[in-house]
């Protein structure tokens, strides 16, 4: 085929791509919104009745059913959703995230193109785009349907990763207003300093401290304070560590719907002490531990190979080669997954934030052919697809499910895809540098 006909082809592809994607989100989007308007209430009912205390003067922690967990800007920016209905404001607010969510999957879609996507066509985005969609679609239908919060750090994270190569100030702000929202965020923060990011990990603090301070200009300075050490005692006490002053009413470590590596570790603590029995903080401690230095002892392997550091290196030069910049990709990578794997609560809806790991695998399994079979990756993005909904639930499947939750198993299934993904996105970054340097020695 000439190089014109490729390129109409490559078009051809693309618009059906995107008129494909763009109904998959349509229908993600109004079913959740169609529940709200019908009257259900999800996760959504204790923002909006944050939002009412917020507006009425009253205690944010002690609204509605007591179910605020959150910082108090997030009830703030909730207050104009209060003035309207409650069946209205979750379905203003669907499809407020639902956007966030669609944008975010393009945006970053994009940016790992740019990193690890060789020599692209034009239709390699919206593809990508649309089978990262379908492995995640459970999550984030899952997630709207609940009207949570986590379409504004998806957003946030991707917009940093944009735009961290020049515009390093914007990426630090976008995160710290990221994690007034939620504090999943706070894990870029140690990053930016290993990579001797100074001027990102510093707009991130200013942005995280200066959002916490301005709710002040709506409940005043003492109550405001009062507020954060509510959260942040609710953080504590969910860790096992007890306070003497009020708490947000957080589950514990142990709760059975999280599926975090942590949690799994101390149901097992809690099995092992038996019934009235102290669980034991080591076995806990010590399984996420051992877990979580293999995890970085295998990157540390996967990143020396290409001659990339992984516990310091100076970030500026992270855009000098293609290894390089595909390094930057699968850091970002494995931060989200390792914020879910080894949070102290992690339920199956934040599994929505897999739509970054997913977006860079698709990416790679239809990039251009490097001389490499992508078979295992294909197997890996699907496989991580089917254990975010596989054991189904209801009926007889319940205790599977149960047992799979209890296990973390999710968990462990996507720490497979990650470092699967890592491989791959290092071995073609490096065969687009030989690429290169052959064109350069052929001109």
């Amino acid at each position: 085929m000439s190089d014109l006909g490729a390129e109409r082809a490559a078009r051809r592809k693309a618009r059906v791509a995107w008129a494909v994607f763009a109904l998959l989100w349509l229908g993600l989007i109004a079913g959740p919104a169609a529940r709200f308007v019908r009257g259900a209430e999800g996760d959504f009912i204790h923002f909006y009745e944050a939002g009412r205390a917020v507006l009425e003067g009253t205690d944010l922690y002690a609204s509605g059913r007591g179910g605020y967990i959150y910082p108090p800007a997030p009830a703030v920016l909730m207050a104009p959703l209060a003035l309207v209905s409650m069946g209205a404001a979750g379905a203003i607010w669907v499809v407020i995230g639902g956007l966030m969510l669609c944008a975010s999957v393009v945006l970053v879609t994009r940016e790992c193109v740019r990193r690890v996507g060789g020599a692209a066509d034009g239709a390699l985005v919206p593809i990508a785009s649309l089978l990262a969609t379908i492995a995640i679609a459970d999550k984030v239908r899952g997630d709207l349907r609940l009207g949570q919060t986590d379409p504004v750090v998806l957003l946030a994270i991707v917009l940093a990763l944009v735009w961290a190569a020049k515009r390093p100030l914007l990426a630090g702000v976008a995160l710290g207003v990221g994690g007034l929202v939620k504090y999943q965020t706070i894990v870029f923060l140690p990053y930016f300093l290993l990579r001797n990011r100074w001027r990102e990990a510093g707009a991130m603090l200013a942005a995280a401290v200066v959002g916490s301070l301005l709710p002040a200009l709506v409940f005043g300075w003492g109550r405001n304070l009062e507020y954060l050490a509510t959260g942040f005692a609710g953080l504590a006490e969910m860790l096992g560590v007890r306070t003497d002053r009020p708490a947000a009413s957080i589950f514990p470590l142990t709760w059975e719907r999280s599926v975090s590596l942590p949690s799994t570790f101390g149901r097992l603590a809690e099995r092992l002490a038996g019934e009235g029995g102290e669980p034991s903080f080591l076995i806990v401690a010590g399984g996420s531990g051992v877990v979580a230095i293999a995890c970085l002892l295998l990157g540390w392997w996967m990143f020396a190979r290409r001659g990339l550091g992984v516990l310091w290196r100076n970030g500026r030069q992270d855009e000098s080669t293609p290894t390089r910049r595909a390094g930057v990709a699968c850091e970002w990578t494995g931060l989200i997954v390792a914020v879910l794997v080894f949070s102290p609560q992690t339920t199956m809806r934040h599994m929505v934030l897999l739509l970054i790991p997913a977006v860079l695998a698709s990416v790679l399994l239809l990039r251009v052919n490097w001389g490499r079979a992508r078979w295992p990756l294909g197997v890996a993005i699907a496989i991580g697809a089917l254990a975010l909904v596989l054991p189904p639930g209801g009926g007889r499947w319940d205790p599977l499910a149960y047992d799979w939750r209890g296990v973390g198993g999710a968990s462990w299934v996507w720490l497979v895809v990650l470092f699967t993904t890592i491989w791959y996105a290092l071995d073609a970054a490096r065969a687009d540098e030989r690429g290169a340097r052959a064109d350069g020695s052929n001109a």
